[in-house]
């Protein structure tokens, strides 16, 4: 649905009312994040939902509510003054890390395009879990520059029902839930377009039999898309009259690969994606008079590349750890300067290449993941 339509009153009171409702801990997860982060930039009506969710909400959603405010006041001054003001009224500014629970939001940022002004990408993760259990986990990818609304460029989101029998929690069904199979299913968003989901797996039984079977457990193609942006073309006229013609092209192509694997005679479990983009944009100015015709083009190229990988130990206690990196960034770009002045209309033709390599970087996910990590050995190690 488009950033606008989402920002009309109705959707605002059914968001609300998804939040608060009966429905289970991922859909009221869900509608919760949704709602604050519209609201990001005017939360001045939230107070009394917050509140609300505060009173009577399940301690995993009240996590989700604070640190998704904790993450949005980083860049959004109206949230940060909400994010104070809710403080003041409690005993302690992180009390909410005192509710038992596992569910978690995240935010980093996970580079710049140094070649695209203002351009970055951001990686957001939304985990909800019951019982140390995942019922909906997000990650997503997109690309943001100041003034304009976020470019949703790939999402994958895993949802999973049933799985409290593997923890001897079958009698334990949240209220508003009836009880449910086992069952998982993974849906991949690629620039704001829902692909169908895919089923994972449909019964314990075919868990049980993909986690012996080692399904998985090497590299598999989950997508690949090619994504036209939108064009762009323009025209002005210059002080002496002389028509500037502007026109931008630019596509991204994605490939995303993952691989799981279990064992249940170690206790160990790893998932690992790995996010390749390419990136190309193409520009041109020109500019036509009766003297004669000069042109500039640009041609630039970006690869960015982006790797996560899970390690769940649970031979003793459970252990879970998360690393996430963007490997070096190659950037190349060609510029093309053209004249043709003159009676002769003699052509001058001007090329130049440039290239340069951008540092990767690995990304701090909190002072817990980090511990865990420095205890498990990573296959990447």
């Amino acid at each position: 649905m488009p950033h606008a339509a989402l920002l009309a009153p109705a959707r605002f009171a059914r968001l609300e009312r998804l939040s608060l409702g009966a429905r289970d801990l991922p859909a009221r997860a869900a509608a919760l994040d949704l709602l604050l982060r519209l609201s990001a930039d005017a939360p001045h009506g939230l107070p009394p939902l917050l509140e609300a969710v505060v009173a009577r909400g399940d301690p995993e959603l009240r996590r989700v509510l604070w640190q998704r405010l904790e993450a949005l006041a980083v860049e959004h001054p109206e949230s940060a003054r909400l994010l104070t003001r809710l403080r003041a009224l409690r005993a302690s500014a992180d009390w909410w890390r005192m509710d038992a629970g596992t569910s978690s939001v995240l935010t980093r940022h996970a580079g710049k395009a140094g070649a695209l002004e203002g351009w970055r990408a951001q990686l957001d993760s939304v985990q909800v879990a019951r019982g140390g259990l995942l019922r909906r986990g997000l990650v997503r990818l997109t690309a943001a520059r100041p003034g304009l609304p976020p470019d949703d460029t790939l999402s994958v989101e895993l949802q999973t029902s049933g799985l409290e029998s593997f923890s001897g929690g079958e009698g334990e069904v949240e209220s508003g839930e009836a009880a449910s199979e086992v069952r998982g299913v993974l849906a991949l968003n690629v620039g704001g377009v829902r692909l169908p989901a895919i089923t994972l797996f449909d019964g314990q039984a075919e868990l049980l039999s993909q986690v012996w079977a080692g399904a998985g457990s090497t590299p598999t193609a989950v997508v690949r898309a090619l994504r036209r942006l939108a064009a762009a073309e323009g025209g002005l006229r210059l002080a002496d009259g002389a028509p500037l013609r502007a026109r931008r092209r630019a596509a991204v192509a994605l490939a995303l690969d993952a691989h799981a694997t279990v064992s249940l005679w170690s206790r160990h479990a790893r998932a690992a994606l790995e996010l390749r983009v390419a990136a190309a944009v193409h520009c041109e100015l020109a500019v036509r008079t009766a003297a004669g015709e000069l042109s500039a083009r640009l041609a630039l190229e970006l690869e960015p590349r982006l790797r996560i990988a899970t390690d769940v130990d649970f031979y003793d206690r459970v252990a879970v750890c998360v690393r996430a990196r963007s490997d070096a960034l190659d950037s190349r770009a060609n510029v093309t300067l053209t004249s043709s002045l003159g009676r002769d209309s003699r052509r001058v033709r001007r090329v130049r290449h440039y290239a340069w390599v951008g540092a990767g970087r690995t990304l701090s996910l909190g002072a817990l993941n980090d511990r865990a990590c420095c205890t498990l050995v990573s296959a990447d190690d």
